[in-house]
């Protein structure tokens, strides 16, 4: 793995999490970014085998998760959650409430996009 230099701009965005605190720096780890990467891979190859609309979902936003885990753990930040994602998948699980076809593809979608950047950004 051999992670693209940030732009200006992301360091900035970047410094401004890490001033308000929703990021915090931490040591680069490569070995753990390439195993975020190997796991969300694993779980898109999956997409396919899945019929349930739920745990489509699921499956979709743990594969952001682990994206954006592998892209902060190879730049040497600590993350939060991605926000929307995380509000709906949470007002599913905690709520009781059923994610329909579109909202899975959705989730799909976000996560096969943010894997293919992820792996131009981080290879």
């Amino acid at each position: 793995m051999n992670p693209k230099p940030l732009t200006a701009t992301q360091i900035k965005q970047f410094s401004s999490k890490v001033a308000n605190g929703r990021l915090k720096r931490v040591p680069i780890d490569l070995t753990k970014a390439e195993m975020f990467m190997d796991k969300a891979s694993e779980a898109l190859a999956e997409f396919t085998n899945i019929s349930s609309t739920g745990v489509l979902y699921d499956t979709a936003y743990t594969v952001c998760h682990d994206v954006g885990e592998a892209a902060m753990a190879a730049y040497g930040f600590r993350t939060s959650p991605f926000d929307d994602l995380r509000r709906s998948r949470n007002s599913r699980l905690y709520g009781a409430k059923p994610i329909g076809k579109s909202l899975s593809t959705l989730g799909v979608q976000t996560a096969r996009a943010l894997f293919a950047e992820a792996k131009i950004q981080l290879n």
